[in-house]
C-alpha cells in the first residue's frame, strides 16, 4: 500500500485558483459522457477504453469540498466502471484530502498523487524568459500533423498524463477533444524538426496549458521551458492574461513551469487504481 504524501503548504485557494480548477473539469468534460453514480460526477468517453485519461471521477465540489467515498459508493463506481470497459479507476479530490477517506482508498488499493496547479501572467512570462529564434509552434490542423504528433510519443513509456497509453490512443484523444472545439494542439518546432507537442485551452483571460510533451531526445535542452514561452504568447494573442497548468508534485513538469516564472496557488489530489 502505498503512504499519502504529506500536503504541502502552497497558498489558500483564490480565484484564480477555482478558475485553473476549473479549467481542467472542462477538459475532462470535451467529447465525454456524464454519470452520475450517488453524488459522484462520473465523465468518460466512448471508443477510448484503454486511456486512463478518458475516464474520471472528479469529486471536488464548490468550496472543496467532496462526496464521502464509504465502500458501498466505492463498490458501485467499480461496477460502473468496469461496466464500460474500463481498467482504470482516477478520482480527483480536494488537498489534503479528508484524512478518513484518503486512508480508505489507500486501504482498497489506490495510490495517491499530488498535483499543484501553477500560474503566472503571460506579460511576465515574455518578459522573463527567453526564447530560441529557431523555436515555434504549429497548430496542428492536418492528418499529416496529427501523424507526426503521434510519432513523438512512440519513444515514450508514458504519456503527458504520466500513464501508460499507447501513442496512437493518446494521440486520438487529444484529437477528439480537439474536435469539440474546447482545445487546439500544437507541434513544437526547432527549425523544421518536431521536438514536443503542446495543447491550449482558452477560459475567458486564463489559458490553460494542457499535456506538454518533449521527445525524450530533445529533453533537458531548454525545450520545455521555451516551449512555455511560445504557448503564452499564443495565450496573450487569444485575450488571455494569465497562463496556468496543472504538474506532478516534484516531477520534471513542475521544475521546467517553474523554470518559466509559474507559481503555485494551491494543489488537488487524485487517487488512481488498476480496476
Amino acid at each position: 500500500m502505498k503512504t499519502a504524501p504529506s500536503p504541502r503548504a502552497l497558498k489558500s485557494p483564490s480565484p484564480l485558483f477555482r478558475q485553473l480548477a476549473e479549467s481542467d473539469h472542462y477538459y475532462f468534460t470535451l467529447g465525454a459522457s456524464h454519470s452520475t453514480l450517488s453524488g459522484l460526477d462520473l465523465w468518460h468517453m466512448q471508443g477510448f477504453e484503454s486511456s486512463p485519461s478518458a475516464a474520471v471521477v472528479w469529486n471536488i465540489q464548490e468550496g472543496g469540498a467532496s462526496a464521502t467515498l464509504d465502500e458501498a459508493r466505492l463498490a458501485l463506481l467499480h461496477e460502473e466502471l468496469r461496466g464500460l470497459g474500463r481498467t482504470v479507476s482516477r478520482i480527483y479530490m480536494p488537498d489534503p484530502p479528508d484524512r478518513e477517506q484518503a486512508e480508505r482508498l489507500l486501504s482498497l488499493g489506490y495510490s495517491q498523487r499530488q498535483e499543484v496547479l501553477m500560474c503566472a501572467p503571460v506579460d511576465t512570462i515574455l518578459r522573463d524568459v527567453p526564447c530560441p529564434s529557431q523555436a515555434s509552434l504549429q497548430l496542428v490542423r492536418s492528418e499529416n500533423d496529427w501523424a507526426e504528433k503521434e510519432a513523438l510519443y512512440r519513444g515514450s513509456d508514458a504519456q503527458p498524463d504520466g500513464y501508460a497509453t499507447l501513442a496512437a490512443a493518446w494521440n486520438n484523444l487529444e484529437k477528439e477533444k480537439g474536435r469539440q472545439g474546447g482545445m487546439d494542439s500544437f507541434l513544437v518546432r526547432y527549425g523544421k524538426e518536431a521536438v514536443g507537442a503542446v495543447s491550449l485551452i482558452s477560459r475567458g483571460t486564463l489559458g490553460r496549458l494542457k499535456n506538454l510533451f518533449v521527445s525524450p531526445a530533445a529533453r533537458n535542452q531548454g525545450v520545455g521551458v521555451a516551449t512555455v514561452a511560445l504557448l503564452a504568447a499564443e495565450a496573450r494573442q487569444r485575450g488571455c492574461n494569465d497562463l496556468g497548468c496543472f504538474a506532478l508534485a516534484g516531477e520534471a513538469g513542475e521544475r521546467v513551469y517553474r523554470k518559466a516564472g509559474m507559481q503555485p496557488l494551491g494543489s488537488v489530489s487524485e487517487f488512481s487504481k488498476r480496476l
